[in-house]
């Protein structure tokens, strides 16, 4: 009775109940299972330091199962303690180098994997991070919080664990403005040319495709927010700004742009050509219709942090139940600024803000945006929502931060930048906006000592 009703107020959030039971559980059967309990308990309610401290004081005198030794793993990486957290997970396999562990061995399984490339990441282990997140996806490919690990860190084939959805219909074949059809295989900067019968098809860098003038379907859901929104008493703009009245172009330095003059060169992506049903059921219970939609995102989000223009159009390619969400709106904008296409960029964000009000991932490329067009109303409406929607994220200080630098209040600009990333150490575009405020403010010293 004293487990179902602790488990019954950790599934509602009631955690001081909960773990008033969980300790008399505790108490009473000393067991694996009412330590999880427990340990759960702490976890849940925000006390990751007290939840280590009871798994290692029970490590000390008995082995811990999986589910526990996962926990304490996660409670010391929340604690900072990287080293400890590898030594936990990596206990079990008696081995310090995760290259030489095989996939299986890991008793935590797939979330094991994830939480041990987190860990190397911060240790700077580039490689071990990278096979970590592999051996995370080869495990449980549909861990996509692995899969943007492994992109970020530039692993160049890390479209190749979505290999079996090659198998399955891709919604971009079923499109006449997408790219040839398609799951991504990885094979980045390939120079073979092969007919396009089935086999790997190549896009050039210097590809003229249309995807940077499409509009996309976000664009056209319904205009931009209401004009006549009056910014808030602010100091007057005064001239001077470092900006001009055309958003600048690619190639140029840029405040906020992620390509610079000496970036280099979009890559080759190649793609593999494979035969397609003409119809998919459109249904999520359908491992086809799951399958296509994992290798399409896939697809589009590799392409995104390869800087190329065609993942719009892989894109535009999905169903609009899944296109006219979020995430896949965000990262529409993402694209559009990432090509200081700042008018597209905003438009797709504005529809984020329409139609996700609460969703905060992304706004700060949008408060950018803003800045770069020089739309002093519109952003310090965003500054003025962000802030009242979560104050405490590192979205909000960086568009109050953008919203201040216009108005050319570059010393609260800076605090702001330096609050966001106070609050998230690990959000590194704090840190990029912060910069670039301390090079136009000439404090060239700081700008070193925070590098």
């Amino acid at each position: 009775a004293l487990r179902e009703r602790a488990e019954y107020y950790a599934a509602r959030g009631v955690y001081s109940c909960a773990t008033m039971l969980a300790e008399r559980l505790h108490a009473a059967q000393h067991d694996d299972a009412s330590l999880h309990l427990l340990a759960e308990c702490y976890h849940h309610s925000g006390c990751a330091r007290q939840c280590r401290a009871l798994l290692l004081d029970n490590a000390a005198t008995r082995a811990l199962s999986a589910e526990n030794r996962f926990l304490l793993a996660q409670c010391c990486f929340e604690c900072g303690e990287s080293t400890e957290t590898v030594e936990v997970l990596l206990a079990d396999s008696q081995q310090c180098n995760v290259l030489f562990v095989r996939k299986e061995a890991l008793s935590t399984g797939p979330e094991g994997w994830y939480l041990l490339g987190l860990a190397m990441r911060q240790l700077k282990q580039v490689e071990q991070a990278k096979q970590c997140f592999r051996n995370c996806l080869q495990l449980d490919r549909f861990m996509w919080s692995a899969f943007e690990c492994l992109c970020s860190l530039g692993d160049a084939d890390a479209a190749c664990v979505f290999n079996e959805l090659t198998q399955c219909h891709d919604f971009a074949a079923s499109s006449t403005n997408a790219a040839p059809a398609s799951a991504v295989t990885g094979l980045i900067n390939s120079n073979a040319k092969k007919p396009a019968n089935g086999t790997p098809m190549e896009i050039p860098s210097n590809s003229t495709s249309t995807s940077t003038s499409i509009l996309p379907r976000a664009l056209v859901f319904s205009d931009t927010p209401e004009s006549g929104v009056t910014a808030p008493q602010l100091p007057a703009a005064s001239s001077g700004l470092r900006i001009t009245t055309q958003p600048p172009r690619v190639g140029k330095k840029t405040r906020g742009a992620h390509r610079c003059k000496d970036s280099p060169a979009v890559p080759k992506l190649v793609f593999t050509t494979t035969p397609s049903p003409a119809t998919v059921e459109r249904s999520p219970r359908t491992d086809a219709y799951v399958n296509s939609l994992f290798s399409t995102l896939a697809g589009a989000y590799l392409m995104t942090t390869r800087f190329h223009p065609d993942a719009l159009l892989r894109l535009d390619a999905l169903p609009l139940e899944q296109y006219r969400t979020p995430w896949v709106l965000t990262l529409v904008g993402r694209l559009h600024f990432q090509l200081s296409q700042y008018e597209q960029a905003c438009t797709a964000f504005a529809q984020v803000r329409r139609l996700f009000p609460y969703y905060l991932h992304g706004m700060e490329h949008y408060s950018t945006a803003l800045w770069h067009l020089r739309r002093h109303a519109e952003l310090s409406k965003l500054a003025h929502e962000l802030s009242e929607l979560d104050s405490r994220s590192p979205q909000a200080w960086c568009a109050i931060g953008n919203c201040l630098s216009l108005y050319r209040d570059r010393p609260n600009a800076i605090k702001a930048f330096k609050k966001a990333s106070q609050i998230d150490p690990g959000f590194a575009y704090a840190h990029t906006l912060a910069g670039h405020e301390l090079i136009a403010s000439d404090e060239h010293e700081e700008v070193n000592a925070t590098r």
